[in-house]
């Protein structure tokens, strides 16, 4: 492998400048620092040049305990000319003949490979191998400095295209189910013109699906290309998540049978006027979603889909006027208004729902705002008092949230069954930069620098605490000047949302050079004891699936103990567990016992020499959306778990092994289904009647699944693919992606068990997420998902996953749908353990 970085300069060997002598790309009006030194391959100089080689190639192989070594050839952005590919090829294979005739004198044989060949070859010489337990974060190199420089800067660089990436991939993944549903009930039900507009428009999905998958690229997600190439990336997320919304209308039309629709408009109830707005769930769970329209009117009820009226909360849009950053005035706008509800949708459904004017006024509805210099004589609706000295208190019939007087900042929680205060501070502070070693890629802080963190909200002394308190949620902001507001919130909607806080944070470093060579993060404080006072341990998620312990190691600084997160992360003991989910990737640690930080934006005015060329100056306001639980660790396994984490269940199925499963440390039922919530919200669509004489019904609650998925296996996709013959026009066939998300039942409280995974709408659930993964027919057990088995003229039955939906056939398919596998004849032989991926063609009736 490589001694430095991957290209051949540091690839063949220790020493690069001989590396250098055998990157034979020459391309005319090319100028590198290889070309001087490489001479194409000769009889005058192939002896020398493959004894200069062989020297190097022998060194790379001394590190290893067998006779193979894997040397690769490339680098980024190679390969791209033939002349560079007949170049490379043509002077290695004079190489390569002349020291496999000399094979006496080098004592090797050398050949063209990939990487399969490499362990193909070491299987024939180990018949067991030593494991590695973890991964490769994080990733080093001993560059120029020969000291480590650590790679921990782009987990966290550029979260808001980070965001955006992620607002694409759930807006992707919204349309690509609703489109499936759509475009084949078109086709079954004879509806020609939606099944022609759906044909139309497949190409943008197609555009979708590679806009995103470019962003993937690792100079992209990682927000590590320069300034001008990441605004082009952000123009083509942009542009496909305004035509996976157009198109998840154009479906939403036909499944609801009614007029056009519009995304993401202002509700307008004035003049007696009622608003219908659709509120589309594209988990295959029920689930709580707290609801947030804007209305011109505090005049306002919400109607469900039965025509009852819902229980709402009023709360402020705030208006932030100001003539500079030390004079600004606060006062809730009198033109705008926030109405926030809690609506249960259905699994994969489409609940429409009404905002009516409310004759009786919006008494008991509007939210009680706590904050000094706040008043508007303009605005009678809300209720605005002076806040009083001492600390903040929030409560609910769940827990009570304490906050400091003077920052506005969380400092601890009393969870009421426990009766027990816990320690739970937040506090905000950065790290500063060192410059030229922290950049896009790279995180160091300075050396130079007493203590590594600095208050960066000292120079915001503006600080403006805002209190709102309502009938359904109460939440504390504390806003320093244009920098940062931050808001904590709890909900009193007698649902399993009480137990959970929301935090969000808008954060601005304004226009450079203002918070030059910062690295701002959050850090929760608590009581924990997460380990030894050296060594405190978290756990954080890889990729969304299992989670991958982290231990401190204090010789390799701040830097070397920051790690990946794409979707959570938690410290816990033997009596708590503090886990934090997030909608976006991000770098955490934990350095201190009882503490875990997350890194939340970051700007380096200096390249670290990495490849980027430039700074990380084009930072821009940026919404970070968290949920927080304190969850007590049941130490005696419940009802339906084991303590190995094998599974209890008498109908399991074998597995390949019988071997019991390592046990990993997993999110509860809770933390997967608030994940979900933050990855896949519910999407609005605001329903526009054109004609108002007319008389439009429309279907007000449509459920697209003909039952509910346990409440463990996630639909990651249902994918329409494309016909072979006609590579722009979609076919018949979708890939349906299921994932089993792995819990515990040890973490949290058997109420949020029951509340998840009741009513037989579970697997059977296991310390470790075992049980049964089974889609069923038929009579099935309470494990299972009834799927109704339509009769047809010719006597063959039809499977019925979705309603008013016919499947042709079904057929087991690797992940990617590349490569068939055999048919499914009954969806009892659909079975995914804990943690595991399958993916199934689906062939719909034409």
């Amino acid at each position: 492998m490589p001694f430095d970085i991957y290209s051949i300069k540091h690839s063949c060997g220790p020493h690069p400048f001989i590396c250098l002598n055998f990157d034979f790309r020459k391309i005319p009006g090319e100028s590198t620092e290889y070309l001087i030194k490489t001479q194409f391959i000769t009889q005058e100089n192939i002896e020398a040049k493959a004894d200069l080689l062989m020297e190097q190639y022998s060194r790379t192989a001394s590190l290893f305990p067998h006779n193979v070594a894997l040397i690769p050839v490339g680098d980024d952005f190679r390969y791209n000319k033939e002349k560079e590919m007949e170049q490379q090829y043509t002077n290695y294979k004079k190489l390569i003949d002349y020291i496999n005739e000399h094979r006496k004198k080098y004592n090797a044989e050398i050949s063209f490979g990939t990487p399969v060949d490499y362990f193909n070859a070491i299987r024939e010489r180990y018949d067991r191998f030593p494991t590695l337990k973890g991964d490769f974060f994080v990733y080093a190199d001993i560059f120029n400095e020969g000291r480590p420089a650590y790679w921990s800067g782009y987990f966290t660089t550029r979260p808001y295209y980070k965001i955006l990436s992620r607002e694409l991939e759930h807006n992707l993944r919204s349309l690509e189910i609703l489109f499936t549903i759509a475009f084949n009930r078109a086709r079954q039900e004879g509806s020609s013109n939606a099944f022609k507009i759906y044909e139309k428009n497949y190409e943008k999905m197609i555009l979708a699906r590679r806009n995103l998958g470019l962003f993937q690229h690792h100079d992209a997600i990682t927000g590590t290309s320069k300034a001008n190439v990441m605004r082009d990336y952000a123009l083509r997320l942009f542009e496909s998540i305004e035509d996976t919304v157009k198109l998840q209308e154009k479906t939403i039309e036909l499944l609801v049978q009614r007029k056009p629709l519009e995304h993401n408009a202002y509700i307008v109830t004035e003049g007696g006027r009622n608003v219908e707005f659709i509120a589309y769930n594209a988990l295959a769970q029920e689930r709580l979603e707290v609801i947030t329209i804007h209305t011109l009117t505090p005049r306002v009820k919400i109607l469900d889909a039965s025509g009852r009226t819902v229980e709402i909360q009023i709360n402020p849009v705030w208006n932030i006027t100001e003539t500079s950053y030390t004079s600004r005035k606060i006062v809730p706008s009198d033109k705008e208004y926030e109405v926030m509800f809690v609506a249960k949708l259905a699994p994969l459904s489409l609940t429409t729902f009404t905002a009516a004017y409310d004759e009786d006024g919006y008494q008991g509805k509007m939210a009680t705002l706590y904050c000094n210099e706040c008043q508007d004589e303009k605005n009678k609706a809300f209720e605005v008092r002076n806040k009083q000295p001492g600390d903040i208190q929030l409560e609910n019939y769940k827990m009570r949230l304490l906050f400091d007087e003077q920052s506005g900042f969380l400092k601890s929680v009393t969870k009421k069954n426990m009766g027990k205060q816990i320690q739970c501070a937040i506090k905000f502070a950065a790290y500063k930069s060192a410059q030229f070693h922290s950049g896009a890629y790279l995180f160091k802080t300075d050396p130079e620098q007493r203590s590594s963190e600095k208050d960066v909200l000292e120079q915001y002394g503006d600080l403006t605490i805002l209190i709102t308190s309502g009938p359904l949620a109460s939440d504390v902001t504390a806003i320093y000047g244009p920098f940062l507001a931050h808001t904590v919130r709890i909900y009193n909607s007698n649902s399993v949302l009480d137990s959970a806080i929301y935090i969000e944070n808008d954060i601005d470093f304004e226009t450079p050079p203002k918070n030059r060579e910062t690295e701002l993060f959050m850090r929760f404080i608590t009581d924990i004891e997460n380990g030894a006072s050296e060594n405190p341990e978290f756990y954080s998620d890889l990729n969304g699936f299992q989670y991958q312990k982290r231990v401190k190691v204090s010789a390799i600084g701040v830097e070397g103990n920051y790690f990946p997160i794409t979707s959570g992360a938690f410290i816990q003991d033997e009596r708590m567990r503090l886990t934090l989910l997030t909608t976006h990737a991000q770098g955490a640690a934990s350095l201190e016992p009882g503490q875990l930080e997350v890194m939340l934006d970051r700007r380096t005015l200096y390249d670290d020499y990495r490849g980027m060329g430039e700074g990380v100056i084009d930072s821009r306001l940026t919404r970070h959306r968290f949920w927080l639980t304190l969850e007590t660790i049941d130490g005696a396994q419940r009802s339906g778990a084991t303590g190995d984490g094998s599974d209890s269940s008498e109908n399991r199925k074998p597995s390949a092994t019988e071997d019991r499963p390592a046990e990993y440390q997993l999110p509860s039922i809770f933390a997967n289904s608030l994940s979900n919530g933050l990855n896949y919200p519910a999407n609005l669509f605001i329903v526009e009647r054109y004609d108002e004489t007319s008389q439009i019904e429309l279907h007000r609650a449509v459920q697209l699944l003909a039952v509910q998925f346990p409440c463990d296996l996630h639909i990651l996709n249902l994918r329409t693919l494309t016909e072979s013959t006609l590579p722009l026009f979609p076919s018949s066939s979708a890939l349906l992606v299921l994932q089993r998300q792995a819990y515990s039942c040890r973490i949290g409280s058997e109420e949020m068990i029951s509340y998840f995974c009741g009513n037989g709408s579970a697997t059977n659930p296991t310390d470790h997420g075992g049980g049964s993964g089974t889609i069923g027919t038929g009579n099935t057990s309470e494990n299972e998902i009834p799927v109704h088995a339509a009769g047809t003229t010719d006597g063959r039955k039809q499977l019925q996953l979705f309603r008013r939906l016919r499947i042709d056939s079904i057929d087991a398919t690797s992940l990617t749908g590349l490569h068939a596998g055999d048919p499914i004849r009954s969806f009892t032989d659909i079975y995914l353990d804990p943690m595991e991926l399958k993916t199934y063609k689906l062939t719909f009736v034409k």
